[in-house]
């Protein structure tokens, strides 16, 4: 095999990968999105100061470990965003008394539910390229590299942020913002960032992370705040 030859394939290779977005060039200028801060500043400065404002995020997980909780002081900032959060086929109920602990608005957090993934995938899509929506939270174990680049696409045309827990032990790379996958031992989430757009990826490192609620007594609910959800025990 010539080395002309070799050239040309290693090029065509290159190029496929760009377009895919599953590769980054050092030497590209690009412009840095604002980003979210998730409040833990190793975290962020790993991150180059948080999550992306748009575009798909995914966090690859055991089911219960903190993972939501971790998303909350990002979903707070978006609140002041007017429009809606939507969370779609969330494997077990959303613990309520953790939306109000965040000042999350009831009024503008929807549920969707439905066992049938084309439906789920179609509904997120809407949400995202709509507009409508702030931020779109989706549990998906598995998607394809079309299905992702879909949802990758829909969330910057609808400048929306969608964050997509995945429970499965085999995650495929795919063109997205952010990847991230987490463990946990103790009181200590294990954090490794695979990957993100306009930086590298990033090697485990730990964090301080509780599944307590924040609040010093979980009970008592502020009386100000007009709210339509019924408080249960936090997460222990």
């Amino acid at each position: 095999m010539s080395v002309q030859y070799k050239i040309v394939v290693m090029s065509a290779l290159i190029t496929d990968l760009k377009n895919k977005q599953l590769l980054w060039q050092a030497s590209q200028t690009q412009t840095v999105p604002d980003k979210l801060a998730t409040g833990i500043d190793v975290l962020d400065d790993a991150l180059q100061g948080g999550f992306p404002q748009r575009g798909m995020a995914r966090i690859q997980s055991t089911m219960g470990i903190g993972e939501l909780r971790l998303c909350m002081p990002i979903l707070k900032q978006r609140q002041q965003d007017q429009r809606q959060l939507f969370l779609i086929a969330s494997p077990a109920q959303v613990n309520a008394e953790m939306l109000l602990e965040y000042e999350l608005s009831t009024e503008r957090t929807f549920f969707i539910n439905n066992h049938d993934l084309a439906a789920q995938l179609w509904a997120c899509e809407q949400c995202l390229k709509s507009g409508c929506s702030h931020t779109v939270i989706l549990w998906c174990n598995k998607l394809s590299l079309n299905q992702a680049k879909r949802l990758q696409l829909a969330a910057e045309q609808g400048d929306s942020l969608l964050v997509v827990f995945q429970y499965s032990t085999s995650i495929q790379a795919l063109p997205i913002s952010l990847s991230l996958s987490l463990s946990r031992k103790e009181q200590q989430l294990r954090i490794n960032i695979t990957k993100q757009r306009g930086g590298w990826p990033v090697t485990a490192f730990e964090v301080n992370h509780t599944l307590m609620s924040l609040r010093s007594s979980p009970h008592i609910m502020n009386p100000s705040v007009a709210n339509n959800v019924v408080a249960l025990h936090a997460q222990r």
